[in-house]
C-alpha cells in the first residue's frame, strides 16, 4: 500500500474502470489474485478496514506497526467520522501493541484483537538483565538530519504549531542532563541512533556532550536498536516506540516526555490512550531536572522484583512480548486453538 511497487495490469484494469487510488488498487489485486490471507503492518491506513465487506471469504489481518495518536492518524480519522453514515470497519484478527490500543480500536472496528506488542521487537529474542547494580543508561534519539530544523510541526494534531528545532532543544537538554547524571554516578551513556545519516547524528551529539562522555551506535539493520536497547540496564525515551518496546523486552524505562509542554498535544502523553498522571514512578510531562533525577535514582536503585512490580501493569496496557511471534505464526497456520490460548 506504500506503493513501493505497481503490478501494471492491475494498474490498468483500475484506468480502465477510471478509478485510481490506493484502494482501488488494493481492491482490484486482491480480486485477481484471490489469496487466502491479506495482511498489513500499514496498520493506520483506515481504508484497509473496509475491504473484509467486499471479500467476506478472505482472512484480512493487521499488525500494529508504530505508536498511534488521537489525531493525525488513524484514530483522528476514524473518530470524526459520521456513526451514521461511516462504512463498516472489519478485520478479523488485529494484532496490537497492548490492550489500551485494543480497547480504543474496537470503538470502531469490529474483529478479534491479539495483544501481541512489536512484531519485529518479538524476532529478537531477549533475556532479563543479570546486573543488580545499573551500569549503563540508553538513550533513544529521535533526530532526523534531514529535516529542516525550522519546519512547523503540530505533533499528533495539538493545538500548538512549534518548529522542530523547539521540539529537539527541549530533547538535547534531557540528554545534556543524562550525561551529567551519568558522570556523576559513574555511568555509561549510549546514544542509540535513529538517523539515516550516522555520521551527522554522532556529530551533533559529540558538539552537544563532547567526544568522550558517550558512545554511539547507529541503527546499521532492522534489529540494531533492539540490540542496543537490550544493552542498558536503563532506557531513557522522549519519544519512541523503541522506549514502549523496550519496555515490553523487560527494559527499565524512564519516559521524559517533556514535548507536551510546548504542543499541548494529548497524544504526546506517555502511554496514550491510557489517562495517566503527569508523573508517576517512571514517567514525567515536565521538564524538570530534579524530577528528573528522581526517575532515574528510583530505577538506579530498586530491586528486580520491585521494578516488575512498579511497570508490569503499564507493560501489559502499552507493550506485550510475544516470543517469536507465535501469534502471527498461528494465524498463518490457521490454527484456531493455538489463537484461542494465546
Amino acid at each position: 500500500m506504500r506503493e513501493i511497487s505497481i503490478n501494471a495490469r492491475v494498474q490498468a484494469a483500475c484506468l480502465r474502470r477510471g478509478t485510481w487510488s490506493a484502494v482501488a488498487y488494493g481492491d482490484e489485486y486482491i480480486r485477481r489474485v484471490q489469496p487466502r490471507i491479506v495482511i498489513t503492518c500499514i496498520d493506520n491506513f483506515w481504508e484497509f478496514y473496509e475491504l473484509k465487506s467486499r471479500f467476506p471469504g478472505i482472512t484480512f489481518v493487521t499488525v500494529q506497526n508504530g505508536v498511534r495518536g488521537p489525531s493525525d492518524d488513524i484514530f483522528g480519522h476514524l473518530s470524526s467520522e459520521d456513526p451514521a453514515t461511516r462504512p463498516p470497519r472489519h478485520v478479523d484478527e488485529m494484532l496490537v501493541y497492548g490492550t489500551a490500543v485494543g480497547r480504543e480500536l474496537t470503538k470502531y472496528v469490529s474483529g478479534r484483537i491479539h495483544t501481541v506488542g512489536s512484531a519485529r521487537s518479538n524476532a529478537l529474542r531477549w533475556t532479563s538483565s543479570s546486573s543488580s547494580s545499573p551500569r549503563t543508561i540508553v538513550y533513544v534519539s529521535t533526530r532526523r538530519s534531514t529535516v529542516p530544523p525550522a519546519q512547523r510541526v503540530s505533533i499528533h494534531g495539538g493545538t500548538a504549531q512549534v518548529s522542530l528545532a523547539e521540539v529537539y532543544a527541549r530533547r538535547d537538554g534531557v540528554v545534556r542532563h543524562l550525561a551529567n547524571y551519568c558522570a556523576r554516578h559513574d555511568l555509561a551513556l549510549v546514544i542509540a541512533g535513529k538517523d539515516d545519516d550516522a555520521v551527522a547524528d554522532r556529530r551533533h551529539y559529540e558538539r552537544l556532550l563532547g567526544t568522550d562522555d558517550f558512545s554511539y551506535e547507529p541503527r546499521t539493520d532492522a534489529y540494531a536498536s533492539y540490540r542496543t536497547v537490550d544493552r542498558g540496564d536503563i532506557v531513557v525515551f522522549t519519544s519512541s516506540s523503541l522506549g514502549y518496546e523496550a519496555l515490553g523486552r523487560g527494559r527499565r524505562i524512564a519516559a521524559l516526555f517533556t514535548d507536551i509542554e510546548v504542543t499541548h498535544s494529548v497524544g504526546e502523553r506517555f502511554g496514550w490512550p491510557l489517562d495517566l498522571p503527569d508523573d508517576g514512578p517512571f514517567w514525567t510531562h515536565r521538564f524538570d531536572e530534579d524530577r528528573f533525577d528522581e526517575i532515574l535514582d528510583t530505577l538506579r536503585t530498586v530491586d528486580a522484583e520491585t521494578w516488575r512490580t512498579m511497570s508490569s501493569s503499564i507493560a501489559d496496557e502499552l507493550m506485550r512480548y510475544d516470543e517469536d511471534n507465535s501469534v502471527l505464526r498461528a494465524i498463518l497456520r490457521n490454527d484456531d486453538a493455538s489463537l484461542r490460548h494465546a
